[in-house]
């Protein structure tokens, strides 16, 4: 049997641009198993344009009107929540999906070790004229083990496409509050968190998307001139990110996270396998956060220093299995040991290195 893809897509006054984003999903090679949509709450031609639709393709589409204003990052957990495929792909109401986009991920998870498929996109400006592209060639492996990429770094959800498996985990998503900790962690932070923890992550380096940037976005990169753009990390972008201790906070939430998947799967199972690596990453994680931060926080510099020695002889600058890049050696020692008292206690680079034995 073909594997089934269903489309959880998110609305809120798309009327300017959805019409042309849904010729683009009924123009799939392969055609969607469904398309789920929960409006936020438009007062625009929304859902008459979706109707239209409804009304004349031979897959569902169900358009489900949410009684509170949810946001684009619960409104996306939720539209995942109503998809019945064997896959789930994130979709935006204003881009234009390439007529071979399902077809191009769907071959992917043949692979029962893939947990999510994402890729490349162009950028276009409101009236579809390219800009640029969100990733540089090379941002990711084409194949990524499990932990094998920053754990912090995360893919546009509009270039997602999972396992339907990880949707029965979202209640956990409140675990682990978003950057600001007054709202959830986005759709996308959540899913590329669970796939490159629970199983490999495939990655398409080419534009199977035209994300249309057109001022008026729930949520927008800014992009370079030149052909080769780049989408900014989590920890390049926030600098709260930058805090050590927060990190290590962060971290730790991670692992009761995945203790609590652990606990809700077969124990011969290889999620739970997988979660329970992944559960053992992220603890000893949190304590190299901690023991860098206190290179940086702590107030005097004999034990600033005793930190940075103790990183040193545990390999955490390059050698051992979880390190960050050799040059935040020196770096830590002028700018934290130093001169930790004469300015913030935040890593100045988002310079971290993640090296796992395989």
């Amino acid at each position: 049997m073909s594997t089934r893809i269903s489309i959880a897509m998110c609305t809120f006054n798309g009327a300017k641009y959805i019409d042309e984003q849904l010729q683009s999903l009924c123009q799939q090679t392969k055609q969607p198993y469904e398309i789920i949509i929960c409006d936020d709450g438009s007062s625009d031609a929304t859902e008459v344009i979706v109707n239209k639709y409804i009304a004349t393709v031979d897959f569902p589409i169900r358009f489900e009107v949410n009684k509170d204003r949810l946001g684009y990052r619960r409104n996306f957990t939720q539209a995942a929540s109503l998809c019945s495929g064997d896959l789930v792909a994130f979709c935006d109401q204003d881009d234009i999906w390439r007529s071979d986009k399902l077809s191009k991920v769907a071959d992917w998870f043949s692979d029962p070790r893939i947990m999510m498929v994402h890729h490349n996109a162009r950028v276009v400006d409101a009236n579809a004229v390219p800009s640029g592209f969100v990733n540089k060639a090379g941002h990711h492996p084409v194949l990524a083990k499990p932990l094998q990429e920053n754990p912090w770094s995360y893919s546009l959800g509009f270039t997602q496409t999972f396992r339907s498996e990880l949707i029965k985990f979202g209640d956990l998503r409140s675990r682990i509050m978003g950057e600001e900790e007054t709202e959830w962690t986005a759709h996308d932070q959540w899913i590329s968190f669970l796939s490159s923890s629970l199983g490999w992550v495939a990655y398409i380096d080419e534009e199977l998307v035209d994300y249309r940037q057109h001022g008026a976005n729930a949520y927008g990169i800014k992009i370079s001139s030149k052909k080769t753009g780049r989408f900014s990390s989590l920890l390049a972008k926030l600098g709260a990110y930058r805090d050590y201790n927060k990190l290590s906070e962060f971290s730790k939430r991670r692992a009761r996270v995945l203790d609590e998947i652990m606990g809700r799967v077969d124990v011969e199972s290889e999620i739970y396998e997988r979660a329970k690596i992944a559960k053992y990453f992220y603890n000893d994680l949190a304590k190299v956060y901690e023991m860098r931060g206190k290179i940086y926080s702590d107030k005097s510099i004999i034990s600033r220093f005793l930190a940075w020695q103790r990183m040193i002889s545990d390999g955490k600058y390059g050698k051992s299995d979880i390190a960050f890049s050799p040059v935040s050696l020196g770096r830590d020692f002028v700018q934290g040991v130093v001169m930790a008292k004469l300015r913030s206690a935040t890593a100045p680079t988002a310079d971290f290195s993640l090296r796992l034995r395989t």
